[in-house]
């Protein structure tokens, strides 16, 4: 979860690349910038007093009926209900909203085509003030397990140490 986002396989035996997204940390520090003229560490401030849930459409918006394999607060579309009500706050939560929503389900899917339901991410967007609390609902929802090592947002550096040690 650095710049962009790579997903990789890796156990005591491989490791392997398994594909990725340019959404990541790239995406929060160009979209911050040119939404709001803010460095990432204010908008990520500002984000912390809004609620993404005023600009992202949910699925209980959609309908009030409960359905087994949707959970009525999944996002339905992001900044699906942006209109001159969202505050910029709002919109800030959102945006990240969007991004760790999107690396989750991005990692979710490929562990779908594998024995494990562990998934460790890294990178400093792991360690930004909404990534556990979504990551723990979405791990509740899709039956998985994120984990967020300490020093999360230093791991591609230890794990190069790592190697030529």
């Amino acid at each position: 979860m650095g710049t962009g986002t790579a997903l990789i396989r890796a156990d005591h035996a491989r490791i392997r690349h398994i594909g990725g997204t340019g959404v990541g940390g790239g995406t929060l520090a160009g979209l911050a910038l040119r939404l709001t003229g803010m460095e990432t560490a204010d908008f990520i401030q500002l984000s912390l007093s809004g609620h993404s849930a005023n600009v992202d459409l949910k699925v209980g918006d959609l309908t009030r009926d409960t359905m087994q394999t949707l959970n009525s607060d999944l996002t339905a579309a992001n900044f699906g209900k942006l209109d001159a009500r969202g505050s910029a706050a709002d919109q800030a939560a959102g945006l990240i909203n969007m991004i760790l929503e999107t690396i989750g389900v991005m990692a979710i899917l490929a562990v779908r085509q594998d024995t494990t339901r562990t998934i460790v991410l890294t990178g400093a967007l792991a360690v930004l003030p909404q990534a556990k609390p979504l990551y723990d609902r979405m791990s509740r929802i899709y039956n998985v397990n994120f984990l967020i090592p300490d020093h999360a947002p230093y791991a591609a550096s230890l794990g190069a140490v790592l190697t030529i040690l």
